[in-house]
């Protein structure tokens, strides 16, 4: 499913620009992103997931950081 959202974004760059770090993403939402391309759902909801999910490996890493 990565490959091929990678692949989909490569292709469809203008679309696809606020997608990045799918390495970092769950299957719940890779299925989001996907639905996004199918156009099931709108870009705002898709990047309320992605900006969530960046916002808690930030969290992650500054507890890393501090022990």
């Amino acid at each position: 499913m990565k490959l091929f959202i990678l692949e989909w974004v490569a292709l469809n760059p203008e679309a696809g620009s606020g997608i990045k770090y799918i390495s970092n993403l769950n299957k719940a939402d890779l299925i989001k992103v996907c639905l996004y391309i199918n156009g099931k759902i709108s870009k705002d909801v898709l990047m309320e997931v992605i900006i969530a999910r960046q916002n808690y490996f930030k969290e992650i890493y500054a507890k890393k950081k501090e022990n």
